[in-house]
């Protein structure tokens, strides 16, 4: 597996795109859903204990990577970016589960976690990122996800 590295100390340059997302983030929050579509979306997940470090898997099936976003502080990981899903130009909706939309998800780990050798990779449809016990995140580390 390739390494992955971490900004240490600095929030990720925010471009014009992750800009819309974050806005497109609290539209979908505020506006009740349409068409079935559910807001929220629920994450399901696993942490696992491997002695020395936190492993902590998420189902996001369908997710664009390039929109993946994780924030490390102390013992909290949280992981947002969004769905997207093309509709279809040739018909209408009879029913839609299946939606656009953006996605957040925060997990407290029983302790905190380093960011070395902190790393995060995607890999169908499942978000995988691996957190070292010791030591601390003293500010917001953003870790960059690696597509397999």
């Amino acid at each position: 597996m390739d390494a992955v590295l971490l900004q240490q100390e600095t929030e990720p340059e925010e471009s014009p795109a992750s800009v819309l997302e974050e806005l497109e983030e609290i539209v979908d929050r505020l506006l009740p859903p349409q068409l079935g579509c559910a807001a929220p979306v629920d994450l399901r997940s696993n942490l696992i204990d491997t002695g020395d470090s936190y492993v902590l898997q998420i189902a996001i099936p369908g997710a664009d990577a390039r929109t993946m976003r994780i924030e490390v502080t102390g013992h909290e990981v949280t992981v947002r970016g969004r769905y997207h899903l093309a509709g279809e130009n040739n018909g209408s909706y009879i029913w839609r589960h299946l939606c656009s939309a953006a996605y957040r998800d925060v997990v407290d780990l029983p302790k905190d976690v380093t960011p070395d050798g902190a790393e995060a990779d995607y890999r169908q449809g499942v978000l995988t990122i691996r957190l070292m016990k010791t030591g601390t995140f003293t500010s917001p580390t953003y870790i960059p996800v690696h597509v397999a």
